[in-house]
């Protein structure tokens, strides 16, 4: 964090890239393997001491299964989605989950583009 509170803007896009990670629950290994970079890169990214160029960016998005720009974005926090099935397994729950969040972050960008475009 900066003296003023905010992030730069090297902070903002790693901890959105750790957070985007989690949200898919990824392990850092995992995600480093299926970004091709070393985990001791993907952990610099995500704690703001590294930046991340395009084609980390790119790989990252497509990973996640997102925009971008998503990764410059703050976070919406209004809203968690957790569930378990009857036997107390969570494995499903947490696909179920992710699955509701996609559709909720596919929503809120639709709703950003058809605002982007009344303007």
């Amino acid at each position: 964090m900066t003296d003023t509170g905010h992030d730069t803007t090297l902070q903002l896009a790693g901890r959105r890239l750790r957070e985007e990670r989690e949200r898919c629950g990824l392990r850092l290994e995992q995600a480093a393997r299926e970004l091709g970079v070393d985990r001791s890169v993907l952990s610099r990214v995500e704690n703001g001491e590294r930046g991340l160029d395009s084609i980390l960016l790119r790989r990252a998005a497509a990973l996640y299964e997102i925009p971008m720009d998503r990764f410059f974005e703050e976070a919406d926090r209004g809203l968690v989605v957790k569930a378990r099935d009857a036997s107390g397994d969570t494995t499903a729950a947490t696909e179920m989950a992710a699955w509701v969040q996609r559709k909720l972050d596919e929503l809120r960008f639709v709703r950003e583009e058809i605002a982007r475009l009344g303007e």
